[in-house]
């Protein structure tokens, strides 16, 4: 703790040395205040990351950025679909199928598994208004720890009814909230 905070003070004080450096050596006066708007700006991140990274904010942010970008490669392949012949589309569709799985596994690996099987179901009448939409994920995960395994609930059947154990629970609405899916669309098996 005291190490980082060293670390901190240390990154602060190299960064106003090397900022002052540089406002001394520009000549003209005409870009000083942009490069105090952005030094500035910079200067805040500096001191507010360690409040973010205690907080939590960081992963919050990566997440927020992550799903932004999905909105917007969404909607790309949407009205890019159109465009292409339908041999092109099933390829573009695919393409996309693997980046989403891709995601998933960062998704995963965060929550302390990792993937061993993930199958993407994706709309893909061509003739739909939703063609290219998400419309399920089921994924497969194992533990990543072998050492530090968490205690295991199996799942819970009454009678007829199956019951998902807490874990499967935790990843299946981390997924739903990073893709705005159903709960009832997304499977999720821990092996064990």
């Amino acid at each position: 703790m005291i190490t980082e905070i060293y670390q901190w003070i240390k990154n602060i004080a190299f960064y106003i040395i090397l900022v002052t450096a540089v406002m001394n050596v520009i000549p003209n006066n005409n870009f000083k205040k942009y490069i105090n708007l952005f030094t500035g700006m910079i200067m805040i991140i500096l001191v507010l990351s360690p409040i973010c990274k205690f907080m939590g904010i960081n992963t919050r942010l990566d997440t927020n950025f992550i799903k932004n970008i999905y909105s917007q490669e969404l909607n790309s392949v949407k009205v890019d679909s159109y465009h292409i012949s339908k041999e092109s589309a099933s390829n573009l569709l695919d393409q996309y199928k693997k980046e989403i799985g891709n995601q998933v596994e960062k998704i995963v690996n965060k929550e302390g598994y990792y993937m061993v099987n993930a199958d993407v179901i994706m709309n893909e009448d061509s003739n739909s208004e939703e063609y290219g939409s998400l419309e399920g994920i089921n994924v497969v995960v194992a533990n990543e720890d072998k050492e530090n395994l968490k205690i295991a609930v199996d799942k819970i059947e009454i009678g007829n009814k199956h019951f998902e154990n807490p874990e499967e629970i935790s990843v299946k609405n981390v997924i739903e909230d990073f893709y705005n899916v159903g709960l009832d669309n997304i499977n999720v098996s821990i092996q064990r």
